[in-house]
């Protein structure tokens, strides 16, 4: 067993809600969560859009942007949509 396969889910959303709260002092939204787990599944922000009824634009440009940036701060590294598994 490789140490990857340990991180899960789970274990992602700890770890990124641990550093954002190190970070702010402030626990990730519940949106923010939203656009953390669609990511991990890969989808894009139309995707979860339609699922959650919000615009894209309103979920990638106001708390995805956000949540990238708080994230990027806590690690000392850019991170984005695309590299935050292996960030985390």
């Amino acid at each position: 067993m490789n140490i990857y396969s340990k991180f899960t889910w789970t274990t992602a959303r700890q770890t990124a809600e641990n550093l954002i709260y190190q970070q702010t002092g402030k626990h990730l939204s519940d949106l923010e969560i939203v656009i953390l787990r669609g990511a991990w599944e890969d989808r894009t922000y139309e995707q979860i859009s339609e699922a959650r009824g919000y615009t894209s634009n309103y979920l990638s440009r106001d708390i995805g942007c956000k949540l990238w940036l708080n994230l990027s701060v806590a690690l000392q590294e850019k991170v984005s949509k695309k590299n935050f598994k292996a960030a985390l």
